[in-house]
């Protein structure tokens, strides 16, 4: 596959390669016949199509994984190889990735289904009173576990527990089955006790519940009954070497921390969990999660986001050892490819409590991706998208705007060389060719090279019809598919990750610990408008045709900063007196790229050694904008003196301070935003514009954007 690279341009472009066409999601769901399936792989062939992705699906007869479907995979896997095709597994029955189908959880395997830590009751008791409390948690469901009790005095300015969070004490061990009894303390008026228990998927929902993608055995099985499975009959056919050639990799599709099944759960405060995590957030952090608990749902001062970051990192660092990580390992031995897209990687801020941190897990996918729903990608009926009174990034507009630079982003700082998009899902039946090639031309442009139409189905029959259409194969306009799928092969031929190096001005910051640290069980008014800040600054640059990436903060602090030589357009600009232009190179492959500004966004949290960074760039002549609120709260120790300094000095605005006058006075009622500006002498810019809790799309957000990069990218 991979000799495709070394092609000369001119002969990419004239005859692309299979490995460049669309690959569809081919939908098996009815009964699967040899005839048929050998039949449809040539007609696909025929209208320009590059390989296949099967994928099990509604209305599937023939048995899952069993003789007669692996045998007719197989059949795929020769008609394929005779067409010099790629045929690509799928990792599930359905969707999402994991369950197998719920042969592994169901009402047998509770261990299995994933787990929600969750605050279900409060109650004040009086000192000296000899309580018998009855909990009810088992009303949540009969599989419901308590997990632990705190008791602290009873705060005078509730829900703010930080004159009383340093004096609380775990009488969990005064619950006997469903009673809470205690003989209350009387050195204290007051105590409020506060109760945890943790929550199992229902194994009515779908999947049969679905799986703990924290624990590891979980997901051993997982790979044993599918992935290993598939391996496992190839080579008992004698076709070994059909792995990682012929059958290139497997599709893993919507994998998630946060596929909350527990019944009426919208009504819930709640943490993703698992049995181990206490152990591991130790071994992490060195003190018990326990002590978490009470600043995981409220404000107990100070150090609340500490906490709150370091559970998010240890869920994070679980979910992506069992679940990416050992899917990863696994196939590499084989040379068998990792690719798919996870759940809700667009979506701001619900993507950080489905995925944590997406560049951690991507960096264990061969080849990562993203997802695209629907005909909307960006709000373009939006002419001047500013001064509004409506919401602009809606349903699909508020996934669809990311989803992909996300996933080009990860592939080109982590030196991945082809990024997956599933396209035009649920795109309807009245989708036209033209729509398509818009779409398709967008998510080219956004650093999509491998395309996976959703879909081409075995058969519409019945209520297959139904299935997120449309599907192609059955639509009136297929017979001039050929068309679109030789303008889409020769893009992706030329503009595929591997294919030279992605240029791009601006960077911004892929906010986890600002996520992490403003997540109270749901999510914080704070958050949500902060998310649309980052949303809206995307769309910003793409307005202005300034093209960016993602970075998170791991492989920001790990960049390089440099200093160039301006060329000689740039001499006219701003920055003419500077002989030099400061940069952050960035990239843990063989091509790193170069961003000339930093968009820091809206974020209260970043570690310390980011905010070095940061500053690092900064007076070697840098350039930075952010807006609504500054960091100062560090994800180590929480609010934080030394990170204050440190951002004062790039922005000249105390952080804390500002967000206790702007923020905390519920100042969002500003007409018109404001600019502020701190230079040096070394050439360093920092912009800040001031919005209040405002949504920027409210105020004129997007104007002084403009007029502010206009300064800082010369």
């Amino acid at each position: 596959m991979e000799e495709n690279y070394n092609k000369s341009i001119i002969d990419l472009f004239k005859n692309p390669p299979n490995e460049f066409r669309m690959m569809p999601f081919w939908f098996w769901n009815h009964e699967i016949v040899e005839k048929e399936v050998i039949r449809q792989i040539k007609d696909h062939f025929d209208h320009g199509i590059g390989g296949e992705f099967i994928h099990p699906r509604h209305g599937r007869l023939t048995p899952y994984m069993g003789t007669r479907w692996l045998e007719n995979v197989e059949a795929a896997a020769e008609k394929c190889k005779e067409l010099g095709m790629w045929c690509f597994l799928y990792d599930e029955d359905n969707w999402p990735s994991g369950p197998v189908s719920g042969l592994i959880t169901g009402p047998d395997n509770p261990e299995n289904r994933g787990k929600f830590l969750v605050l279900f009751d409060e109650e004040i008791f009086n000192k000296g009173e000899s309580v018998e409390y009855n909990l009810d948690f088992k009303e949540i469901s009969e599989e419901t576990q308590f997990f632990a009790a705190i008791a602290v005095p009873n705060p005078k300015n509730y829900p703010n527990f930080s004159d009383v969070f340093i004096k609380r004490i775990d009488v969990s061990d005064k619950v006997k089955g469903n009673k809470f009894i205690w003989k209350v303390p009387d050195n204290v008026d007051e105590w409020l006790v506060l109760f945890f228990c943790i929550c199992l998927n229902d194994y009515h929902g779908r999947m049969c519940g679905y799986i703990d993608p924290l624990r590891k055995e979980t997901v051993k099985q997982f790979i044993e009954l599918t992935h290993k499975k598939y391996i496992e009959y190839f080579k008992k056919r004698g076709k070994e070497n059909y792995i990682g050639t012929i059958v290139p990799g497997i599709f893993t599709d919507e994998p998630s921390m946060w596929h909350v099944q527990i019944p009426n759960y919208e009504f819930l405060r709640l943490y993703v969990y698992s049995p181990e995590l206490p152990n591991v957030f130790m071994d992490m952090h060195g003190y018990s999660v326990k002590d978490a608990l009470i600043p995981l749902f409220y404000d107990v001062g100070d150090e609340t986001a500490k906490y709150r970051c370091h559970y998010w990192e240890t869920a994070t660092k679980m979910y992506v050892d069992a679940f990416y990580k050992q899917i990863f390992e696994f196939c590499d031995k084989y040379n068998f490819r990792t690719t798919g897209h996870v759940n809700a990687e667009g979506a701001w801020p619900n993507h950080f409590r489905h995925q944590g941190d997406f560049f951690k897990l991507f960096e264990y996918m061969h080849y990562g991706g993203c997802d695209q729903l629907t005909e909307e990608v960006r709000p373009d009926y939006f002419e001047d998208i500013f001064n509004l009174n409506q919401e602009v990034y809606k349903g699909m507009a508020n996934e669809m705007l990311t989803a992909s630079k996300l996933a080009s982003s990860a592939a080109h700082l982590l030196g991945k060389p082809r990024v997956l998009v599933e396209a035009f899902g649920t795109s309807s039946w009245d989708i036209t060719m033209a729509n398509a090639k818009r779409i398709n031309d967008y998510l080219i442009a956004t650093g999509c090279d491998l395309f996976v139409p959703h879909d081409f189905a075995y058969s519409e029959d019945g209520y297959r019809k139904q299935d997120h259409p449309a599907s192609f194969y059955h639509q009136p306009y297929y017979k001039h598919w050929k068309k679109l799928c030789d303008h889409s092969a020769r893009l992706c031929a030329l503009l595929n990750a591997h294919n030279g190096n992605h240029i791009a001005e601006a960077l911004i910051l892929y906010p986890t610990n600002m996520a992490y640290a403003e997540f109270n069980g749901s999510d914080s008014n704070i958050l949500s408008i902060a998310m649309k800040h980052y949303i809206h600054t995307a769309d910003c640059l793409f307005r202005q045709q300034i093209d960016f990436d993602f970075a998170n903060e791991d492989l920001i602090k790990n960049g390089k900063i440099i200093k160039l030589p301006i060329k000689e357009y740039e001499k006219s600009t701003n920055v003419k007196e500077n002989k030099e232009i400061c940069m952050i190179e960035l990239g843990k492959g063989k091509i790193k790229e170069r961003f000339k500004l930093i968009c820091l966004g809206a974020t209260t949290c970043v570690s310390l050694e980011f905010a070095k960074k940061l500053k690092e760039f900064y007076i070697n002549g840098g350039k930075i904008i952010a807006s609504m609120v500054l960091p100062f709260k560090d994800k180590d120790k929480g609010v934080s003196p030394e990170l204050i300094e440190i951002i004062q000095e790039i922005f000249g605005i105390n952080s804390k301070e500002y967000f206790e006058k702007v923020i905390n006075a519920q100042k969002d009622k500003i007409k018109e935003f404001k600019i502020y500006e701190n230079s040096n002498s070394q050439g360093g810019l920092a912009i800040f514009i001031e919005t209040g809790l405002k949504i920027p799309y409210y105020g004129n957000f997007y104007p002084l954007f403009e007029k502010s990069c206009r300064k800082l990218i010369p």
